[in-house]
């Protein structure tokens, strides 16, 4: 190998080996394993070194000829990979995870400990005590001066660029003692009045937001405006007017170190200044406490507002908790300050955040917001609104002004997402509460219905529940919300027609709305929700027929009212005939009316042959109505079941069966225990010669229509 290329590599190794010896020099406090590991790879380096050096012998000059200079011979380069097999591979050890009590005791700790330490030792030097060596006045004064000798000393450190942790936790501890101080010595001793220890609270601040701007700590901003939104509260609130303008002051300048310096979440500290507004606000004249709590939601939501409308910018998280906050705690907060004294004063109070916050989501939307944050914002004006119309208005005019509410919602926003359409659905749900507790209660629809004196105002209730229904299921924003708005459209419809109608009236009107509700969904395209609608008002036609017209009791007692039991059975199996030619489930509503006319021609019988109680059942022509009633279930099972097999429904078949089982379950269960010998043997005797008509006619058709089957099967087979 040439001279220049063993120069090269001589070169390099010595690079190599300087940069080991940095690394092991720095890393020397490292775990055992890691400092092994470099002092293989240095040992090597140098061993790689010293062969390409070859041996350190003097090198002589020739005595003969000087004018030719002296050149040592290169030795041959040993090849590396020659070297043996002990060079230690070039891995990237990482030391194992261990603890140390220098890891624990890291100077951002002890710093940390230090200055709650500190702030400890200031709150109990200047606390109030009897009989001590200090005065009040001497211990303030020497708690003041730790404070300024110690925030002196942390800037000092800080603006070296020395421990800056370090410093800054000093700088926070400064604060926090200077503001302990002011308190104490405003409020406990009354050292100072009230005025010096808000302009002292405002000096410690505005150091302290200069010095967070200066070092670019969000930390230290946010204990400064902290301490300051605090200090009418530790202060002392007895100049209330005063209090009010620094409070206010305070706020506006927080809003300002926030939105000025980008510090997020140094703006939801100023949530703090609401709490104390609210309590100062009744000890001022009604205008100046709205006025104070005006301002401050103005001003934080004006703020959470601007940074909320910004264009092409993630959720700003900090800005929506402000406007969120703000609203829920003011709106209910103004109304409880002011109603007793100005009811319109507080009605006002309510109405305008609604209307602010209505524009605030409009303003958001308009300059390129994300659209879900303003019709979150839009849903809290709404809620606003609602809680006004609910305080000012009382009665029928409440439901329907909510209802208002909820189809000019509806119509605005037909465009708009669900979620902003929310608004409409809260005002409704509002004004159907307020109708079933005062308009129409579930306790008088759902018992004797409503009296005449009542009737009109659940009309009108119901009648405009049902517009804004009618309207929000024409403008639905998808599919899912017109399912929803017709099913409380049939909801609404079906409850108006219990509190207003009963007996076999209520039920034929609930199964026309049943009808109507099928063919009108059918209409429409609604799918599931026209079959659910029927369905539904069906059961609750069945079961007001199971209560009232015709209770399972009837069996053995008859009926009250043969003629309203007729009607409404009748009713309902026309009911079920008529959807077996438009609804989906056909089969099944053929199966449910013939059970039903069964049910209807049982409860018929009986009503000819009642048993007053239980002594009157052994009566002849008690038992000679179970006996009949027996054999009609028989005749019922073996007609159905003859139908099914003619026509070749298993399903049909199926229901013959289960009619003829309930006929040998009354035998047993009932005649064998109730009736005469005479009468129970008629019933026995009836049933199971229907069994056995039924067992020979079932054999002879299940064999003719084998012999059926073979003989298609043989005529389809090519002759041979």
């Amino acid at each position: 190998m040439s001279e220049s290329t063993n120069g090269e590599t001589v070169t390099r190794l010595q690079r190599r080996l300087t940069v080991l010896e940095q690394n092991l020099e720095h890393d020397r406090a490292l775990s055992v394993q890691r400092e092994a590991e470099f002092e293989n790879q240095l040992e090597y380096a140098r061993q790689e070194l010293d062969s390409l050096r070859g041996p350190s012998t003097p090198m002589t000059e020739p005595a003969a000829d000087v004018s030719t200079p002296a050149v040592p011979e290169a030795q041959p380069l040993q090849q590396p990979s020659q070297q043996p097999s002990h060079h230690p591979p070039h891995r990237e050890h990482r030391p194992a995870f261990s603890i140390s009590l220098e890891t624990l005791l890291q100077p951002r700790l002890l710093g940390g400990v230090g200055a709650i330490t500190v702030f400890l030792g200031l709150a109990f030097l200047v606390a109030f005590q009897s009989g001590t060596w200090a005065s009040p006045t001497v211990r303030v004064v020497l708690a003041s001066t730790v404070c300024v000798l110690l925030g002196g000393v942390a800037v000092w450190l800080r603006e070296r660029r020395e421990v800056r942790t370090l410093a800054t936790i000093m700088l926070a501890a400064a604060i926090a003692g200077a503001y302990a101080t002011l308190t104490v010595a405003a409020a406990a001793y009354d050292l100072i009045p009230d005025s010096v220890g808000f302009a002292a609270a405002a000096l410690v601040a505005g150091a302290a937001v200069g010095l967070a701007r200066r070092y670019n700590e969000e930390g230290l901003a946010a204990l400064a405006v902290t301490g300051a939104l605090l200090s009418p509260l530790l202060v002392g609130l007895d100049d209330h007017a005063g209090a009010a303008i620094y409070l206010s002051l305070a706020l506006i300048a927080t809003l300002a170190v926030s939105q000025l310096n980008g510090w997020r979440w140094v703006g939801v500290i100023s949530l703090l200044a609401i709490p104390q507004a609210i309590g100062i606000a009744p000890e001022l004249s009604p205008r100046a406490g709205e006025a104070l709590l005006a301002l401050h939601w103005l001003a934080i939501t004006g703020v959470a507002t601007w940074r909320l409308a910004k264009p092409g910018v993630d959720l700003d998280v900090p800005a929506l908790s402000m406007l969120a906050l703000s609203s829920m705690v003011l709106a209910p907060a103004g109304w409880l300050i002011w109603h007793e004294d100005s009811h319109t004063l507080a009605l006002a109070w309510i109405f305008g955040l609604g209307a602010a916050s209505w524009l605030e989501g409009f303003l958001i939307w308009r300059n390129g917001g994300r659209r879900e944050v303003a019709e979150a914002v839009g849903l809290l004006g709404s809620v606003a609104v609602i809680s006004g119309l609910a305080l000012a208005l009382h009665g029928v005019a409440l439901v329907a002004a909510l209802a208002a509410k909820a189809a000019l919602t509806a119509i605005l926003l037909r465009r708009a997402s669900l979620v902003a359409r929310m608004a409409a659905w809260a005002a409704l749900a509002v004004a159907v509460a307020h109708t079933l507790i005062y308009e129409a209660p579930a306790n008088l629809a759902l018992g004797n219905g409503i009296g005449a004196d009542q009737i009109g105002d659940a009309l009108l209730a119901l009648g405009c529940v049902a517009a804004a229904l009618v309207l929000l299921a024409i403008t639905a924003a998808d599919q899912r919300e017109r399912w929803v708005a017709a099913a409380g459209l049939f909801g609404v419809v079906a409850y108006l027609l219990a509190a207003t109608l009963s007996g076999e009236a209520l039920v034929a009107a609930l199964l026309a709305l049943g009808l109507a509700t099928l063919l009108l969904g059918r209409k429409l395209s609604l799918g599931p929700i026209s079959e659910a609608g029927f369905w539904a008002a069906m059961g609750i036609a069945t079961v007001h027929v199971g209560i009232y017209e015709a209770p399972p009791i009837s069996l053995r007692d008859g009926l009250d009212s043969w003629s309203a039991a007729a009607l409404s059975l009748a009713a309902i199996g026309g009911a079920l005939i008529a959807y077996t030619g438009i609804g989906a489930f056909r089969a099944q509503a053929a199966h449910l009316a013939v059970l039903v006319f069964v049910y209807l021609g049982s409860v018929s019988i009986i009503d000819l042959f009642p048993a007053t109680d239980d002594a009157s059942l052994g009566g002849a022509k008690v038992q000679a109505g179970q006996m009949l009633l027996s054999g009609f279930w028989g005749v019922a099972g073996f007609a159905v079941l003859i139908f099914g097999l003619s026509r070749g429904r298993r399903d049909t078949s199926a229901l013959g069966l289960g009619l003829f089982a309930l006929a040998l379950a009354k035998l047993v269960g009932f005649d064998l225990a109730n009736l005469e010998p005479t009468f129970r043997g008629l019933s026995f005797l009836v049933v199971g010669l229907l069994l056995l008509a039924a067992a020979f006619l079932y054999q002879r058709m299940r064999r003719a229509s084998l012999i059926g089957s073979i003989d298609e099967s043989s005529n389809a087979q090519p002759n041979g």
